[in-house]
């Protein structure tokens, strides 16, 4: 199966959409083998959105199996592709988005950085890389805090030369210790509103 669109692209969603069908599996692998057509055609983003945009618009989803099943329109696909496709539309407009908005809270997060730079002057390089690091990843997650060995990858330093980095910051009260095993820092409150995060978030 190439990656492009051929002259089967019509059927082959609505068979692996049925695939199991919908009353067992809820048509999940289904999509799941769909989301991998439409990372090779598109990209792994794309394919991850659509899970996203059919939980939004369910019923809509749910008709046009309903319509193309209907014994009267003959096995007709069209208004299914029509549907799915517009569903794929509203998911990548909604991925548009979010990257706008995400891209707009880094440029103020590396403004920010850039101020503190120039006015505190008790932060040197490290520190203020650290929370440069601490900040993403509040704004973006997937999870909050970043363990020493991640820190240490990120100032491409060794964990001794930043041990004394995460305990100058942690007494600064800018971050703290949230796990001893692994060890994991994330901002305090005071570190937020270093960071000027709370309007971002």
């Amino acid at each position: 199966m190439t990656a492009d669109l051929d002259s089967s692209a019509p059927s082959w969603p609505i068979s692996w959409l049925n695939t199991p069908t919908r009353s067992d599996g809820n048509g999940r692998f289904g999509r799941f083998l769909l989301a991998l057509k439409l990372r090779q055609i598109l990209s792994a983003p794309t394919a991850l959105s659509l899970s996203a945009q059919v939980r939004k618009q369910k019923d809509k989803y749910y008709k046009a199996f309903a319509h193309v099943e209907n014994p009267l329109n003959r096995g007709e696909a069209t208004f299914f592709v029509n549907d799915m496709l517009a569903m794929l539309l509203a998911a990548q407009n909604d991925l548009e988005e979010q990257l706008r908005v995400r891209w707009r809270s880094l440029r103020s997060l590396e403004e920010r950085i850039d101020t503190l730079k120039k006015t505190e002057k008790d932060l040197g390089d490290y520190q203020i890389a650290t929370l440069f690091m601490l900040g993403q990843v509040l704004l973006f997650g997937p999870r909050n805090g970043v363990t020493l060995d991640e820190v240490a990858d990120f100032l491409e330093r060794s964990k001794q030369t930043v041990r004394p980095v995460l305990k100058s910051l942690t007494d600064k009260g800018l971050i703290e210790a949230v796990n001893k095993r692994p060890l994991v820092f994330t901002l305090t409150e005071q570190g937020e509103k270093l960071l000027d995060l709370r309007k971002l978030l």
